[in-house]
């Protein structure tokens, strides 16, 4: 049984971010695409995000950055849009009990941006998490 607030919630965070989330596999496979590469390294792996945000320039056009968000390392990636302080909030707290961004205009020349590179809807899911 936890004893404590920490031992049933998780570490406390104080912000949420939101934006375009997808796998690890598909940010690999587009890093393999825009780089023209047939085959990619494990270090080259671990740093597609780095070579999607790089070649895509999403800091210098849009502001933006891409990153691996959650609890496990590399297993999900986010385009992130926003990003806002939030109080009361610990690793589980439930995504009902967070407030949730709305998508805006630059979420939609994301979206397109996206599309315009071959993903499809399912490949890519709007959502506000917890940092």
């Amino acid at each position: 049984m936890p004893s404590t607030l920490f031992d049933t919630m998780g570490q406390r965070r104080g912000l949420r971010i939101g934006g375009y989330v997808m796998s690890h596999d598909l940010v690999k496979q587009w890093a393999m695409r825009l780089c023209d590469l047939k085959e990619i390294t494990e270090e080259e792996a671990s740093v597609s995000a780095d070579l999607v945000a790089e070649k895509l320039e999403l800091k210098e056009k849009y502001n933006l950055k891409m990153r691996s968000v959650g609890e496990q390392t590399c297993e999900n990636y986010m385009i992130i849009t926003h990003r806002a302080r939030v109080k009361g909030a610990y690793v589980n707290t439930p995504a009902s009990y967070i407030e949730q961004f709305e998508p805006n205009d630059v979420d939609e020349k994301i979206q397109y941006l996206l599309k315009e590179h071959g993903f499809q809807d399912g490949d890519f899911k709007f959502e506000t998490w917890l940092d």
